[in-house]
């Protein structure tokens, strides 16, 4: 599947997810405070472009993206400098990211890709700390696993970084999955997915 963000595509997501939530939201009880969003890939950079919209921010209470393909339309690539354009409605985004260091389709390191920039990942979360008001140049690493760090920006960690240095482009995962099982992947040394669902439930639009 391919979501808005990658480019040459010209659905608008953002607004169908807009719909798709107010749908929802009128045929059952939600916690209108404790929307969250998650994606991997060019989902992951869907993921960061809900939150970079001036509605959907304001709606989505934390983001998660894995393995996020987050393109900017500019050549030619500088990927430590590039900016992000990026226009939330509030400054106190809960945003955690993940990225593998041998990811060889959308890399840590950021580059040219589809005739447009990908964003080095520590400068993406470094603007990411930026934009909530955070300072970028000051983080604290936390081990989470083997060959697995935690960057952590604020003092309630409201943004941050889980780098594994070994694994590729996947959905980190000590157990057997779709992406570990290819040809050249293995399993990560932590899961995602409960470290997701704890950083979703430690924020919300009301905190």
């Amino acid at each position: 599947m391919k979501w808005q963000g990658v480019p040459g595509i010209t659905t608008d997501d953002i607004k169908f997810t807009h719909d798709i939530l107010d749908k929802v939201l009128s045929q059952y009880c939600i916690d209108i405070e404790r929307i969250w969003t998650t994606g991997k890939s060019d989902g992951g950079g869907f993921c960061n472009l809900l939150a970079c919209d001036a509605e959907m921010s304001s709606r989505i209470a934390a983001f998660a993206p894995v393995s996020g393909a987050y393109y900017i339309d500019t050549l030619p690539c500088m990927a430590e400098t590039v900016k992000n354009p990026c226009n939330p409605s509030r400054r106190d985004i809960p945003f955690l990211a993940f990225h593998g260091g041998n990811d060889t389709t959308i890399s840590y390191s950021g580059g040219e890709r589809k005739n447009a920039c990908l964003p080095a990942i520590p400068h993406f979360i470094q603007e990411w700390a930026a934009r909530d008001l955070l300072d970028y140049r000051r983080n604290r690493t936390l081990p989470v696993a083997s060959n697995t760090v935690l960057y952590s920006f604020g003092f309630r960690g409201l943004v941050g970084l889980i780098y594994d240095s070994v694994i590729g482009h996947d959905w980190p995962s000590t157990v057997a999955n779709r992406d570990n099982q290819e040809l050249g992947h293995h399993l990560a040394s932590f899961n995602a997915t409960p470290i997701i669902m704890d950083f979703f439930n430690r924020h919300s639009l009301g905190w």
